[in-house]
């Protein structure tokens, strides 16, 4: 594919504020789906490169919430809470001093046991910051605490006083950016969409750099295997 359609692409990738599905892009930078598919998937690998590129400090929100596709594990029993079969995701989100969001770091897992939170924790989180969560146990580990402040917050979300409500708000955005573009998502390819919502979170005060620092992230990023049984 020529050079300038990937260029155009990341261009209107960065410019649709909801985002764009790969039958979008498709019609827009003349391709197949298949390649269309492609350079969407590669964009948002080298946007999760820009976003692991720092990490969070100060003071930093936890949490854990439950992600799924149009698909929606039709052929399994629905659970609720933390024995759920939809996909798993641990969010953290950076405060300033007077309590509103600044960056946040979205991470698909595979459960929520404290070698995970922890893990999680040395990968985005400088160590010293103080981490604030609701009381789950794996929050409640030795080392976690050996490096962070550890505090719990066990107010409603919906609380005024609850330290996590911002947190609260950003999945729910997440969840929507998600659900409300990308109809067919299947739960493999959830990290890439979240790699984008958050890409566009941590910069939405300098939206003018942000095609720039895509293309940046993009020529660092690794090159992104394709496979047909990938795709939707």
């Amino acid at each position: 594919m020529p050079l300038r359609k990937w260029y155009y692409a990341a261009y209107l990738i960065i410019s649709s504020k909801g985002g764009m599905s790969a039958k979008e892009l498709e019609h827009h930078i003349g391709v197949t789906y298949k390649t269309a598919w492609y350079v969407n998937r590669r964009l948002r690998e080298s946007m999760g490169t820009a976003n692991n590129k720092y990490k969070l400090d100060g003071i930093v929100t936890m949490d854990e919430a439950y992600f799924t596709g149009r698909e929606n594990d039709v052929a399994m029993p629905k659970k609720r809470g933390r024995g759920t079969n939809k996909s798993k995701v641990i969010i953290a989100v950076s405060l300033t001093e007077d309590g509103k969001p600044r960056y946040v770091i979205m991470q698909v897992v595979d459960n929520f046991k404290a070698k995970t939170i922890e893990n999680f924790a040395e990968k985005h989180i400088e160590k010293g910051s103080k981490i604030i969560a609701d009381g789950f146990k794996s929050y409640k580990s030795l080392k976690l605490k050996e490096n962070y402040f550890v505090d719990f917050d066990i107010l409603p979300a919906d609380d005024e006083d609850s330290k996590l409500k911002w947190l609260h708000t950003i999945i729910s955005n997440a969840k929507a950016f998600v659900l409300g573009t990308f109809h067919g998502l299947k739960n493999q390819d959830l990290q890439l969409y979240l790699n984008e919502f958050c890409y566009r979170f941590n910069r939405r005060y300098i939206p003018h750099l942000m095609f720039d620092k895509l293309i940046d992230s993009a020529i660092a990023t690794p090159s992104v295997g394709y496979y047909y049984s990938d795709l939707p």
